[in-house]
């Protein structure tokens, strides 16, 4: 325990306190008449198991292990003896003086443990059960409790000793006595506990723990109001691993029961071993230094000098542990230093921390040393290292506090400046706003002038793209109506010579011939009929596609128009081509409902899409490759409605799907087909006009229409329209 709380004084106020191992100054064996001094009690037996016949002074123990238990590490005793569970004996001659007298007694075992005075119980430490997983073992100095000594000349203490299991004794934490025991005089050993249990220890902890939660809370503040200063947050960090390593150090004393002080402890040496490298973090940022590989190389030994803890003895750990702190403090130096010589904001402050602090450090480092077993020498060079720490530590605060001093004066001279300047651009800008404003006024009449000739300019191009698009119109009606007419003005004047030739060969009287010849005019004159009534068509196509419609929107049962425009399509071609078959198709989507359409103009587009689907099936039978691997092509046209869409917001979208398993739609003009006077069919067999017509209907109705084709295998044509 001492070896223990000496790393406490080494690390923060290096607070120390006598050791349980060892007696006052003045030690004396029972028998020399003195009985107002404590008496260190040595020669202790240790046998493994469990007998309590074992407590009884009469027992021979001459065949049980005799060693200086009261010297022996509690870790090398765990790993030489393998029971949880033994008796320690102890046998001590006691002169008739002090015979049937009452003393005090007090020891100290890290252990569940029962002591037995001539085989009477007067002492249990710890939690005994049944259950071994129940069992907690202490240790701590027991406080002074009062025994009667018996009339016999030899006394026994017996002990029955149990370790606790599951926990892993780490060496470092509990280089601690086997067992350790005083008896003597009431006062004496009262004294004896005073000095392990030293009060200035707890008051200096709590004083500087403290200290750096103000510091902590101070800087954290500074931080979270400007975080761009990371200096700030190194200390905070700093700080608290400083203020937490101080409230554990009396907490982890006064914790009794083993586990939960061994781990605290282990805490605590955590913190001693990292909070070093957020001090030097700290310098780092605060002078931007950026050259660290000294650190990197110091946080290399730091980290592996943690798991230390665990296998190395407390005196290799603690120099460590001082050599670390040192190199930090060294390196920390060299830093400031080297700022202090260029020149640098801050360094005058922080130089003089870190001075005094080397200066207190290296004799409270001597005194510690030497007076291991003094508390007056223990406390003084606490007391130096003490002042050291906190010394630096409120110094290294103070010039983080003169640089913001110092910032603020530099910004308040410069709002000095920029107030100053503000009244003469104030004046500046009063003249300028002036000119501005008549430079404003001058550019807003320039403005209106060219948005006057702007929108004569827009005017003008909108007049001449309208006469553009008219002439396109124009070229394209003209081109499409040029090919009847010239049918028709071609066979009218080969008529009027046949009609020459026959009146000639009626003169000759050659009727034979001339009949003939009628008949060939009456041929021409089919031939006129039918291209005036093409040239009709596409004029009535014309007017229809430039024609609003006048049909007012309607709920409208879109299944129902479906189907009879299928069936009214289908039965239309077959009048007039008594060899055509095709198979019908219909899924249709009962769910839908009615939706706001005009029924005669979608009708006109299912219509026009229905009658190029039976055209493509139509032909793709006539053709020569109607037969496919062997079967029969058989023409099928489909027709499909469904919902599409999400039915929540808009309310989605209904889908009416034709299609048909023809040729399909070369690629290459698919993008062409919804354009007026282009079709695919044969010259005389379509205008051109019918899917422009049909695009623009649904258009009209807020829809579109897609196409999908596979050339070979069909098309799919899709009516898009809005579902409500």
């Amino acid at each position: 325990m001492q070896r223990g709380f000496i790393h406490i004084l080494i690390l923060f106020c290096f607070i120390s306190f006598t050791a349980t191992g060892q007696p006052p100054s003045k030690v004396l064996r029972i028998g020399y008449g003195v009985s107002d001094s404590a008496v260190l009690l040595t020669g202790w037996k240790y046998h493994e198991g469990d007998n309590s016949f074992w407590a009884n002074a009469a027992y021979n123990d001459d065949d049980w292990e005799d060693g200086k238990f009261e010297t022996t590490d509690i870790s090398d005793f765990i790993h030489t003896h393998t029971s949880v569970m033994g008796w320690f004996r102890l046998k001590f001659i006691v002169p008739a003086s002090v015979r049937s007298k009452s003393w005090s007694l007090t020891y100290d075992m890290v252990g569940v443990s029962e002591l037995y005075l001539n085989g009477q119980s007067i002492m249990t430490r710890g939690v005994l059960d049944k259950d071994p997983e129940k069992v907690k073992a202490e240790s701590q100095v027991a406080k002074p409790f009062t025994i009667t000594l018996s009339n016999d000349s030899v006394q026994v203490l017996a002990v029955r000793f149990i370790l606790q299991k599951d926990i892993p004794y780490i060496k470092q934490i509990w280089s601690t006595n086997m067992i350790v025991s005083y008896i003597g005089s009431t006062d004496a050993l009262i004294k004896l506990y005073d000095n392990t249990h030293h009060n200035f220890a707890f008051i200096i902890c709590y004083f500087v723990t403290g200290v750096f939660f103000v510091l902590f809370i101070l800087h954290i503040c500074f931080y979270l109001y400007y975080p761009k200063i990371k200096y700030n947050f190194y200390y905070a960090i700093f700080t608290l691993l400083t203020c937490l390593a101080f409230i554990l150090a009396p907490i982890m004393l006064e914790v009794t029961f083993i586990e939960p002080r061994m781990w605290l402890t282990f805490f605590y040496r955590f913190l001693v071993h990292i909070y070093y490298v957020f001090y030097l973090l700290t310098i780092y940022s605060f002078f931007n230094y950026n050259k660290r590989i000294v650190f990197k190389i110091l946080l290399s030994l730091t980290v592996v000098s943690v798991p230390l803890i665990f296998y190395m003895k407390d005196i290799i750990v603690s120099n460590i542990l001082l050599l670390l702190q040192l190199l930090y403090l060294l390196e920390a130096f060299r830093i400031v230093w080297s700022a202090q010589k260029a020149k640098r904001e801050g360094t005058a402050m922080m130089l003089k921390g870190i001075v005094i602090y080397l200066i207190l450090y290296l004799p409270g480092i001597y005194f510690l040393s030497v007076g291991a077993d003094n508390v007056k020498t223990l406390e003084f060079a606490s007391l130096l290292l003490l002042a050291g720490v906190v010394t630096n530590s409120v110094m290294m605060s103070m010039a983080f506090g003169l640089r913001i001093a110092n910032t603020n004066v530099v910004l308040r001279q410069k709002l000095i400046e920029v107030e100053t300047l503000s009244k003469e651009k104030q004046e500046i800008l009063t003249q300028q706003n002036k000119i501005l404003e008549q430079q404003v006024t001058i550019r807003t009449s320039e403005l209106k002038h060219s948005l006057e000739h702007l929108q004569s300019t827009q005017s003008q191009l909108i007049q001449s793209e309208k006469m553009a698009s008219l002439g396109e119109l124009t070229a394209g009606i003209a081109h499409e109506i040029q090919n009847p007419l010239n049918f028709v003005n071609n066979f009218s004047e080969v008529n009027k010579e046949l009609i020459d030739e026959m009146q000639q060969e009626m003169d000759k009287g050659n009727y034979i011939d001339a009949k003939e010849i009628s008949n060939d005019i009456k041929d021409n004159e089919e031939k006129i009929n039918h291209h005036g009534k093409r040239a009709d068509a596409i004029v009535k196509g014309m007017l229809q596609h430039s024609r609003s419609s006048t049909g007012h929107k309607q709920p409208s049962d879109i299944n129902s128009l479906c189907d009879e425009y299928l069936r009214l399509c289908y039965h239309g071609i077959v009048a007039k081509d008594k060899s055509f078959n095709a198979t019908l198709k219909t899924d249709f989507d009962e769910s839908l409902g009615n939706i706001n359409i005009v029924p005669h103009d979608i009708g006109r587009v299912i219509l026009n899409i229905l009658t190029n689907a039976f055209y493509a099936v139509n032909e793709k039978q006539k053709a020569p490759h109607g037969l496919k691997g062997g079967e029969e092509y058989e023409p099928l046209v489909t027709v499909t409605t469904r919902r599409s869409g999400s039915p929540f917001g808009d309310g989605g979208k209904i889908e009416v799907s034709v299609k048909d398993n023809g040729n399909g739609i070369p690629q290459k003009v698919l993008n062409k087909i919804f354009q007026p006077f282009f079709t695919t069919k044969p010259t005389g067999q379509g205008t051109g006009l019918g899917l422009s017509l049909a695009y623009d209907i649904v258009k009209a109705h807020g829809g579109e229409i897609k196409v999908e084709s596979k050339e070979g295998e069909g098309t799919e044509f899709i009516i898009q329209l809005p579902a409500v």
